[in-house]
């Protein structure tokens, strides 16, 4: 593998970033950090070129799909380039929000889960406009009782591997 020089990296990313925006995705300056350093990471690691990488089949379709705006290119992107990036997490997160659905929890009801699942806390929200809701809410969150989503989803994820 020939070794690139950080300059020739530096303009490798941004005619990469380039692509992405010419393909109707707006970068903000953080946005372009991001995946700046996503391309870059993921280049490097596959002994490919940023633009490269934009040019595969999964990420082409992205930027030339016709029913999505440019935010929603963005973002698919993005998701795209960090599962790339992260497999073990994307494949945790894909078990995680398959349990949640399996656990059919009351729609006002929202779990996260810490980012990349650094440990097994989870936070919990809804919203509840009167005392019925509040009880339908609390009863369909029983069903967590005898879960544990994050410990599943990570033990889901390596055992794909």
């Amino acid at each position: 593998m020939r070794m690139v020089e950080p300059n020739e990296r530096k303009a490798e990313v941004d005619r990469a970033l380039a692509m992405i925006e010419t393909a109707g995705c707006r970068l903000s300056r953080n946005d372009r950090r991001i995946f700046g350093e996503l391309l870059a990471d993921l280049a490097h690691r596959d002994g490919l070129s940023p633009a490269g990488l934009l040019g595969s089949p999964d990420m082409e379709a992205v930027l030339t799909d016709a029913r999505r705006n440019g935010p929603q290119k963005a973002a698919a992107l993005k998701e795209r380039l960090q599962e790339q990036r992260w497999p073990t997490n994307a494949k945790a997160e894909d078990a995680f929000q398959a349990a949640l659905r399996d656990l059919r929890l009351h729609p006002k009801v929202r779990i996260e889960h810490t980012p990349y699942f650094e440990d097994e806390q989870l936070n919990i929200s809804f919203t509840a406009n009167d005392p019925a809701e509040l009880t339908a809410i609390i009863d369909s969150l029983v069903s967590l009782n005898k879960k544990d989503l994050v410990k599943d989803a990570l033990e889901a994820a390596e055992d794909s591997d």
